[in-house]
């Protein structure tokens, strides 16, 4: 059974707060996953304790990794079992709802010399996987999908595979990085080709671990296998993840009498393009402190009540990167529909294979709120200035939905409700301690 749970919104109370959001998700699934290839003793400081992560971290246990977790201090330590070290399951392999954990995994999976069965919920059997499988398949390696190329997957690896030069039709940190992974275990170096600027948090990293990387022009990375074991880094400090600091950028927008400080946030650039979002909406908002820590910029923002001064934007690859953001679009959603104008978003159609389809179930949570909005085929258009009341928002298992709707409803006042928010833990447990912390009643049912 799901849980629910109603907020009681008063946004007349000032709030001034500063806050420390859960770590990034992406890096700390790649965090496991190399610090369990490399020969040695890695800890990893400040591990997002989310149920995706978790799952990785699970996965490399079943073949073979010895991983501890504190979970009263978020370390995890893992004793790396070398590229070459990994163990067939006696199980299958289970990602929960992890789109990251199934496409990067696959990747290395590609490169064993045993054969694995790997899955997930009800919702990543409804992901496409041939966009991951196709250029894996092409560096040898063998693949059994269900007839609509979904989960389960069954992997055939190959030692050693086939080096490639991939061009990818659409961009994706997911498929990039499965390949960079399964270049690991190739025959030579591996190119891959990106038509946008997907986030790069794998090249960094790898980097990291000692292993050699380059970038020949904007769009390509060149990953060369290493001709020993990778080397254990012995530190790691996951940064605040930038996308569940995006909610409360947005909230503190939006809020009256509001002023908010998200301490250090992972600024990748990557990963950035909703602040250069915000900005352009002109919101008020500072970015200060930063600095470096393993290979990432990290600083501190602060957002402070901009709601009687947000415009409308256009959101499209001519105007913006939109893949620095595309996780943030149901949150920029909330923002646009607090600005003066109309906000058109496209080239965004890669929300259509999320963990709903965030076109759609975007679309439905602001509709829930009375907000005057259309759907597009690639986008949304939004009306500001439109939210007419309280709402009742159906999470559709996507956490992003179910964060975006909590948001919306601390910015009014009165009674909102979200239905099935157990999603928010695949990226943010804790979250709603953090509506609590903004003058707001949550109860659950």
């Amino acid at each position: 059974m799901t849980r629910s749970f109603q907020i009681v919104s008063d946004p007349s109370k000032r709030v001034e707060a500063t806050l420390t959001v859960p770590a990034d998700k992406s890096i700390s699934h790649r965090a496991i996953i190399l610090s369990s290839l490399a020969k040695g003793t890695t800890t990893i400081h400040n591990f997002l304790a989310a149920q995706d992560t978790l799952h990785t971290l699970q996965i490399f246990q079943q073949m073979g990794v010895n991983i501890n977790r504190d979970g009263a201090t978020n370390t995890v330590t893992v004793t790396g079992v070398g590229l070459h070290g990994l163990r067939s399951s006696s199980t299958v392999l289970d990602v929960g709802n992890s789109g990251t954990g199934i496409r990067l995994i696959l990747g290395i999976l590609s490169g064993q010399p045993f054969k694995t069965t790997i899955t997930g919920d009800a919702s990543i059997q409804k992901r496409p996987m041939k966009r991951v499988v196709d250029p894996l398949t092409l560096m040898g390696a063998t693949f059994s999908l269900t007839p609509t190329g979904t989960a389960p997957v069954t992997v055939t690896g190959k030692v050693a595979l086939n080096a490639i030069d991939y061009a990818m039709p659409v961009s994706s940190a997911q498929v990039k990085s499965a390949i960079l992974f399964a270049g690991l275990y190739a025959n030579g170096p591996t190119v891959v080709r990106d038509p946008g600027r997907s986030r790069d948090h794998t090249e960094r990293m790898m980097r990291h671990f000692g292993v050699q990387v380059e970038n020949p022009d904007a769009t390509s990375v060149i990953v060369f296998p290493p001709p020993i074991d990778l080397v254990s880094p012995k530190e790691l400090t996951i940064p605040s993840d930038i996308s569940s600091a995006a909610f409360w950028m947005v909230l503190a927008a939006i809020r009256p009498n509001t002023i908010l400080t998200l301490l250090n946030v992972g600024l990748n650039p990557t990963r950035t393009g909703i602040i250069d979002v915000m900005t352009a909406m002109k919101v008020n908002i500072n970015v200060s402190d930063i600095r470096q820590v393993e290979g990432e910029p990290i600083g501190d923002i602060t957002v402070k009540s901009s709601r009687d001064g947000l415009t409308a934007v256009t959101l499209d690859q001519s105007t913006f990167d939109m893949a620095t953001f595309i996780d943030e679009i149901p949150i920029i959603a909330v923002l646009a529909a607090f600005a003066s104008g109309v906000t058109t978003i496209r080239d965004a159609q890669e929300l259509r294979v999320k963990e709903s389809d965030r076109i759609q179930t975007t679309l439905a949570m602001l509709k829930a709120f009375g907000v005057v909005a259309d759907e597009l085929p690639d986008g949304l258009r939004i009306t500001g200035g439109t939210v007419q009341h309280v709402g009742t928002v159906e999470s559709h298992g996507d956490h992003r939905i179910a964060m975006a709707g909590s948001i919306l409803s601390l910015a009014i006042e009165g009674r909102s409700g979200i239905i099935d928010v157990d999603c928010v833990d695949t990226s943010y447990p804790g979250f709603a301690q953090g509506l609590s912390l903004m003058a707001a009643e949550v109860i659950y049912s």
